[in-house]
């Protein structure tokens, strides 16, 4: 009855989180690195990426912009799809129509 469980330690938890703190904090260098590129007015030199592509640096940051824009926008559509869905189901089980001219 007095007995105390000890904690398990998740030995693959802790070298997933470790690995996802190195990537994050190397993708924030990355993005350091473009900004400041681009900011100096190196913007439209060239760079070879890892797997062998030329990207200059403009476009590094428009690719990244719009990366996180995604990011933020699909959750949002994710949201309103279900409602938008059943705005749908309504008018169809009712039979209501849009005023349209």
């Amino acid at each position: 009855m007095g007995e105390t469980k000890k904690p398990t330690k998740c030995k693959l938890c802790m070298v997933s989180f470790i690995v996802s703190l190195v990537v994050c904090f190397a993708g924030i260098g990355v993005i350091s690195r473009i900004v400041n590129k681009v900011l100096t007015g190196h913007g439209l030199d060239y760079y070879t990426t890892f797997e062998g592509f030329q990207f200059n640096y403009i476009g590094a940051l428009v690719m990244i912009i719009i990366m996180f824009l995604v990011l933020l926008i699909a959750p949002l559509i994710h949201y309103l799809d279900p409602i938008i869905k059943e705005e749908k189901d309504f008018k169809k089980k009712y039979e209501i129509r849009d005023n349209q001219p």
